[in-house]
């Protein structure tokens, strides 16, 4: 699978809206940035942001297998 923005490009846009939910007051707990599975051929990226808890978090935290990736 290949994405048509460069992981390079991932990182910048991540930086990017990092530092803008710090501005904001927002923490940053986890994130993920590179080639995920998707259902169709997409371009550029996408950015999801997730409210969590302590219950996501520990569900966060456990050992999960899929397809393509072991996390």
């Amino acid at each position: 699978m290949e994405s048509s923005a460069p992981i390079s490009e991932q990182y910048l846009l991540y930086g990017i809206a990092h530092r803008k939910l710090e501005e904001r007051g927002i923490k940053v707990w986890r994130s993920y940035v590179g080639e995920y599975c998707t259902s169709l051929e997409m371009a550029g990226v996408s950015l999801t942001l997730c409210k969590v808890d302590a219950e996501l978090k520990e569900l966060f935290l456990a050992p999960a297998e899929i397809a393509i990736r072991t996390f």
